[in-house]
């Protein structure tokens, strides 16, 4: 059952990254094209300081998680009920919250960008995105951590499929009818609101929770995933902040592009994993340590292997379709390869940590972890300030990389360490053979010469390169980790299996 609603989650969330690829391309550049980079980025900008408000999330939404974990697999609805009531009452003192945040940033960001918009533009245009971000906290995110806890988050999937869908045809026709920016937005808005919205219904109706239960528990450690958070936040949005600061709208619009593609990659990858933190976590609540050590190295063996193939394909593609993508635009270079390349390696680092950082959360070993994750977004923020004024975007991308690796190391030290005992050479070796194969590839795509003018063109040339370090990266896993890939292919061909004889 753990597996089988481990691949219903990795579809789900599959097509949904695929809807929001679609998304992330076509509305930046309609927007670039009929509005200007600069607009561009402020909307970038925008997102990412309203994006600040998680910050007083503290990392609870993982605690909360972890709590769930144990009445779920009890099949306990007065307990997950009071975590649940307990997770809204929470999340709601957040969306008030927001509201003051909303107006402080309604104030001051307008003077940011007061050379290049007026500031009842910029101001308006703050309080019509934020909607749809205080819905989310006053509606719906405890219902979505619930239902990432029992494994059944391709429910939250399939309503955000429908939201996003109805998002991208409505700013096409909007965009393409010369409306203005301002009601583009209020209307794709208050279609992301409706998903909350929906998520509430769904819940209550499928968890049967008593509506006259209005108690709640406590939370215990709910700081305990401070640092966690605030290192995740870092580096996420870090990046954006001192380029807006520092750079301006125009140098956002830059980086926003490549980041929408590496950040595209890596919502990819876990997605085709998803579920998986909350199977080990219903596995650390049975204590089925066989099955956490023997998920773990399968884990490893699908991220550590998907992240090589496809950061690999896009170091080697990624110039072509930026180039394909900002034809036409003449108002900024958005050819920078030696950042472009650190990005790559720098968010490919984030997913080669995810199956240490999934065991960790899954434990609720939050506390323990804490100090490396202050470490990491110290790391993080400081030398991306040194570096950013001389070297821009290089300079942020260049932070972000030492991060990750840091704590990339950290991770997978304390989980050899303290949850599944192992030795820290599994990890090194994992490590170096990879290393190896994506050198291997990008060696021999290189050689690859293709003509790209248009999108289908550059499509079928990435493909060819996708195919190549697929065919490289399985030889490799066949010849380095044959029991892990041999159990992993048989794992998949059973889920088909069962289906057919089940259809």
């Amino acid at each position: 059952m753990r597996r089988q609603k481990v691949a219903i989650n990795a579809i789900a969330g599959l097509l949904l990254q695929l809807v929001m690829i679609v998304y992330g391309f076509v509305f930046p550049r309609l927007v670039i094209s009929e509005y200007g980079s600069s607009t561009n980025g402020l909307l970038q900008s925008i997102s990412q300081f309203l994006s600040y408000i998680s910050l007083l999330d503290a990392g609870v939404s993982a605690v909360i998680r972890a709590k769930l974990y144990k009445p779920l697999s009890q099949n306990d609805t007065k307990g997950v009920q009071l975590i649940v009531n307990a997770a809204k009452k929470f999340y709601k003192k957040i969306a008030v919250t927001f509201l003051i945040y909303i107006a402080f940033v309604a104030i001051i960001l307008p003077f940011t960008y007061g050379k290049y918009f007026d500031k009842l533009f910029t101001a308006s245009l703050i309080i019509i995105i934020a909607l749809s971000t205080f819905a989310e906290y006053f509606f719906g995110i405890s219902y979505t951590v619930l239902l990432e806890a029992d494994q059944r988050k391709y429910i939250s999937y399939c309503i955000q499929i429908i939201s996003v869908v109805l998002n991208i045809i409505a700013s096409v026709v909007l965009i393409r009818t010369g409306v203005s920016i301002h009601i583009v937005k209020l209307v794709t808005a208050f279609l992301f609101v409706l998903r909350p919205v929906a998520l509430s219904v769904y819940c209550n109706h499928k968890y049967h929770f008593d509506k006259t239960l209005t108690e709640t528990c406590e939370i215990e450690n709910k700081w305990s995933g401070l640092g966690h958070h605030i290192a995740y936040f870092l580096h996420s949005h870090t990046d954006v902040v001192l380029l807006t600061f520092v750079k301006g709208p125009l140098i956002v619009s830059v980086y926003s592009v490549y980041n929408m593609i590496v950040s595209a990659i890596r919502q990819v990858i876990f997605y085709l994993s998803g579920g998986v933190e909350a199977a080990f976590g219903n596995m650390i609540a049975k204590k089925e340590s066989d099955s956490l050590y023997k998920g773990l190295k399968i884990y490893e063996l699908l991220i550590y292997s998907l992240t090589t193939v496809f950061y690999t394909t896009a170091a080697l593609s990624i110039f072509k379709f930026v180039e394909i993508y900002t034809r036409g635009v003449e108002d900024t270079n958005y050819y920078i390869p030696t950042a472009a390349i650190v990005l790559i390696i720098a968010e490919a680092l984030y997913c080669i940590r995810r199956p240490y950082e999934a065991i960790v959360m899954a434990a609720g070993k939050l506390k323990e972890t804490m100090n490396g994750a202050f470490a990491e977004a110290g790391i993080n923020v400081i030398i991306s300030i040194i570096l950013v004024w001389k070297l821009g975007i290089l300079g942020v991308a260049l932070g972000t990389l030492v991060a990750m690796l840091f704590r990339t190391i950290q991770y997978a030290n304390f989980v050899s360490k303290e949850i599944v005992d192992r030795e820290i050479g599994v990890f090194v070796k994992n490590l170096v053979v990879y290393i190896c194969m994506a050198l291997f590839i990008y060696y021999i795509g290189d050689f690859l010469v293709f003509k790209c003018n248009t999108y289908i063109q550059w499509a079928l040339w990435a493909f060819c390169i996708f195919l190549i370090a697929s065919s490289i990266v399985f030889v490799g896993d066949y010849l380095f980790f044959h029991k892990e890939s041999t159990e992993l292919l048989s794992m998949v061909t059973s889920l088909f299996v069962k289906k057919k004889k089940q259809n």
